[in-house]
């Protein structure tokens, strides 16, 4: 890809119109922040003065109004943000990919993934989809909530905590097989946040840790299958060396927990992360140098994942 002449000739541009609506949106916010800070303020203020019921109601009204206008006021600059610069990278990096920046996975994949047991609701963004080097795939931007619902007789409260946010990416495994195999970190890094705990709670009665023979592998990864001789055996199959090593330097090189999953002929890979990488920054100019080579490289590192792990070589024949 020629950097230098995306760069100037296709991106900058829209510089002038994505600045202006950035200057636009950061006006607005400051105004909004002026205002709830304001009723902050007179809410504290009053309750002072020993008046509880009118300065928790400010209170909540300016944390209401944050809230909600505060997520609209960054929707339309986000939204021709991703219409001037990431469909522009993404049509030169690979060209016969679809992009929805509204799109995303769903409920079902993640369940399926086998990764997160108890995903309740999921949102998320710019869904990248189509076939990279005959190999059938897509990925985006993912947040999986867990919700718990209680009831009494007069009135019912539903609490929703998250369970992961990050990428994920799906494709096509070489060889289709039926079965389960879940390759976690060997040792669930703090960095992963509530998602260590979902995946210490995955009941592991279903089952067993595949002992395998490389060292490098199993210093950063623990794999479990179903139960039984002929799911370790599968597992083996699977896992060959050249994929240990491959996913294992991929680890590496990513720098951040890796959390995978084989599951009838799929591939899930998931990448925690705390913000998504192709938001834009309200504080900085969107078509930086510096910030547009990271949206390319965010954008390569997940396109680069079908021939870093050989997922468009079938060495193997179907069974």
């Amino acid at each position: 890809m020629d950097f230098t002449r995306l760069y100037y000739q296709v991106l900058l541009p829209a510089q002038n119109l994505l600045e202006r609506e950035r200057r636009h949106s950061l006006l607005l916010v400051g105004l909004l922040t002026l205002f709830t800070a304001s009723l902050l303020a007179l809410g504290l203020a009053v309750m002072l003065a020993g008046v509880f019921p009118i300065g928790l109601l400010l209170l909540g009204l300016a944390a209401g109004t944050w809230l909600s206008v505060y997520p609209a006021l960054q929707y339309n600059y986000r939204r021709h943000f991703k219409q001037k610069l990431i469909q522009p990278i993404l049509a030169e990096v690979a060209p016969t990919l679809i992009y929805q920046s509204l799109g995303t996975l769903n409920e079902l994949e993640l369940w399926a993934s086998g990764l997160l047991e108890r995903t309740s609701e999921v949102e998320g963004s710019d869904l990248v989809r189509g076939r990279i080097e005959g190999v059938e795939c897509k990925f985006a931007y993912v947040e999986a909530f867990a919700v718990e619902e209680k009831r009494d007789k007069n009135s019912s409260l539903k609490r929703r905590s998250r369970l992961f946010r990050g990428l994920l990416f799906v494709a096509d495994f070489p060889k289709p097989f039926s079965g389960q195999v879940l390759i976690i970190p060997d040792h669930l890094e703090p960095t992963l946040g509530p998602l260590a705990h979902s995946l210490q709670s995955l009941d592991r009665s279903k089952g067993e840790l595949v002992k395998l023979e490389d060292p490098d592998f199993e210093e950063l990864f623990a794999v479990y299958t179903a139960p039984g001789p002929e799911q370790q055996i599968k597992a083996r199959y699977l896992l060959s060396t050249s994929f240990m090593r491959r996913l294992a330097q991929f680890r590496r090189q990513l720098g951040r927990p890796l959390l995978v999953s084989l599951n009838y002929g799929k591939l899930y890979l998931a990448i925690p992360m705390p913000a998504n990488p192709l938001d834009p920054p309200l504080l900085r100019k969107a078509v930086e140098v510096g910030k547009v080579r990271e949206y390319v490289e965010a954008l390569e590192l997940m396109l680069g994942l079908v021939e870093e792990l050989r997922l468009n070589v079938r060495i193997w024949s179907p069974n």
